[in-house]
C-alpha cells in the first residue's frame, strides 16, 4: 500500500520492480553502473546512486533506476501499459515478450540519446533495505518438490516416450509395439501398467499421435 501511494504521488515511478536474484538491490547500483559502461551510454550521466528516488509516502524504501525492463513481479498502471508498453511506439505487440522488445529498446535508446530517455521508461528497482539477498520473488525447480514416486513416474514415462521414437524412427513401416511386456510391466517401479497390452499400432507421425499412444499407459488406481 505504501509502495503504491508512493507511485500515485511521483509520476516519475512508472513501473516498479521487485528485487530477485539478477536484480538483487545491494548489488545492483555497481552491475548497472558496468552495463552503462558497457553498452557506451554517452555521457554525461549522473552516477546512479543520486538518481535514487524516495517518498514521503514510503519511508525506508528507496527506488533504484532500473536501466532494463525485466519480466518479473512488478507494479505499473494500466495506463502505462496502455499508453506506453503497447503505446504509439509501438515496442511490443500485444502478447508479445516485453523483456525481449522494450527491453531492447531500452537499451538502445539509452546508447543513442543518453540518461534523459529512462524518463520516458520510468523503470525502478524497490529497495527496501535488506541485506543481501534482497529478493523477493524468484523462480523454484518444481522437480524438488515432487514426491518421490511422482518424480520415478515422470521418469518412466519419459523412458516411454524416448523408446518409442527411437522405435519409430528405427522402422517407419513395421508396425512397432508401444506396449511394454507383461514381465517389463510387473517389473516397473513406478507400477506404470499398460491399459491395453497386446496393441499394436503404426509408427507415430506427430507429436499428437504419440501421446495419444502413450496416453494409455496410466498408474493403477490402488497406486494412489
Amino acid at each position: 500500500l505504501r509502495l503504491w501511494r508512493a507511485m500515485g504521488a511521483d509520476d516519475r515511478l512508472k513501473m516498479v520492480g521487485m528485487p530477485t536474484t539478477t536484480n538483487d538491490p545491494p548489488r545492483y547500483l555497481k552491475a548497472a553502473e558496468s552495463k552503462l559502461v558497457e553498452i557506451k551510454a554517452p555521457q554525461p550521466r549522473p552516477k546512479l546512486e543520486d538518481t535514487i528516488l524516495t517518498s514521503p509516502e514510503s519511508p525506508g524504501l528507496r527506488f533504484i533506476p532500473m536501466i532494463m525492463w525485466h519480466d518479473s513481479t512488478h507494479f505499473a498502471s494500466t495506463a502505462y501499459y496502455r499508453d506506453f508498453v503497447f503505446g504509439p511506439r509501438h515496442m511490443v505487440s500485444r502478447g508479445g515478450f516485453i523483456e525481449d522488445k522494450l527491453g531492447q529498446q531500452q537499451g538502445l535508446d539509452l546508447r543513442t540519446i543518453g540518461w534523459k530517455s529512462h524518463a520516458e521508461y520510468g523503470t525502478w528497482l524497490l529497495d527496501d533495505g535488506a541485506p543481501p539477498p534482497a529478493r523477493l520473488v524468484g523462480h523454484l525447480d518444481g522437480k524438488h518438490f515432487l514426491r518421490a514416486d511422482d518424480k520415478v513416474a515422470i521418469q518412466a514415462q519419459q523412458r516411454l516416450l524416448k523408446a518409442a521414437a527411437a522405435s519409430a524412427a528405427a522402422s517407419s513401416s513395421a508396425p512397432s509395439a508401444l506396449c511394454p511386456d507383461a514381465a517389463a510391466a510387473a517389473a516397473a517401479p513406478t507400477g506404470l501398467v499398460a491399459a491395453a497390452c497386446g496393441d499394436t499400432v503404426g509408427p507415430p507421425r506427430s507429436d499428437d499421435e504419440l501421446s495419444a499412444a502413450l496416453g494409455r499407459y496410466r498408474r493403477p488406481a490402488s497406486g494412489r
